[in-house]
């Protein structure tokens, strides 16, 4: 693997307690053929790659985050995310026997962009007991081009609704969060955090993630950690390509 990478930051602070920061960066991976198929490799093609670069991937990405904060120690914190992945890589059969087996010298591109929007405060206050109050919100849009994995012909049986070719190779999915945590001081050594997330996905529907978190100081060197929470991740559009299908065990139709 040779991997090549350029990043890049620049920092403004335009006020007291007010930062302006701008990211950007480009990388290159390159994967050398190991020899490795699902199948076989005596294929001519697939032996005179041995050592050759045949999966590239190249990544750009580009931010900006305004972090600010306030006399009454209210802070904030809030970015924009742009990030493209163009994953281009030699083709390869899909299906039986050949799959996973170069099919070509040619390399196809499977294209996905990623924009992420996030915004979060932090509110100290008193009621009780001392607490810092964390309020958010976040939102996340994937959009694919895999004209590369969504070409197999449904030849061998069909799926109501699905056309046996020419599928589109565009997906497009979306995801609205909010979510709130509240780090309260029960004492000078012992702090106690509840926190709930929502998460709605544009395919998958809705998520609520709550979890409970407890700490207590036992000497300056030791500190006990409790949890208990329900533990989400969305899926991304590689994991979630609806019009991916593959043959298998004699030609069985399957959905992914």
């Amino acid at each position: 693997m040779v991997n090549k990478d350029i990043h890049s930051k620049l920092r403004w602070e335009f006020a007291p307690m007010q930062a302006l920061e701008f990211e950007a960066g480009y990388s290159r991976q390159g994967n050398l053929y190991a020899g490795d198929t699902q199948n076989t490799n005596t294929s001519t093609l697939v032996k005179s790659m041995y050592g050759k670069e045949t999966n590239r991937l190249y990544r750009q990405t580009y931010g900006v985050t305004w972090t600010g904060g306030w006399d009454n120690g209210v802070t904030s914190n809030s970015y924009a995310q742009y990030e493209h992945t163009r994953n281009s890589r030699m083709d390869e059969g899909l299906a039986g026997g050949t799959e996973g087996i170069f099919s070509s010298s040619e390399f196809s591109d499977i294209d996905l962009a990623d924009v992420l929007l996030h915004s979060e405060v932090n509110i100290p206050f008193t009621l009780g007991v001392d607490q810092n109050l964390t309020l958010g919100t976040e939102w996340n849009q994937q959009r694919m081009k895999d004209g590369v994995s969504t070409t197999q012909a449904l030849s061998y049986g069909t799926i109501d609704g699905v056309s046996a070719t020419g599928r589109s190779p565009y997906s497009s999915a979306e995801i609205f969060s909010l979510f709130t945590e509240d780090n309260m001081a029960l004492t000078d050594s012992t702090m106690l955090t509840p926190a709930l997330r929502f998460d709605h996905h544009s395919i998958v529907g809705n998520n609520w993630s709550p979890s409970l978190n407890l700490s207590q100081e036992l000497t300056d060197d030791w500190t006990l950690k409790l949890g208990i929470a329900r533990a989400y991740k969305a899926p991304n559009l590689y994991q979630f390509e609806p019009e991916l299908y593959s043959l298998q065990q004699r030609s069985r139709l399957l959905r992914q």
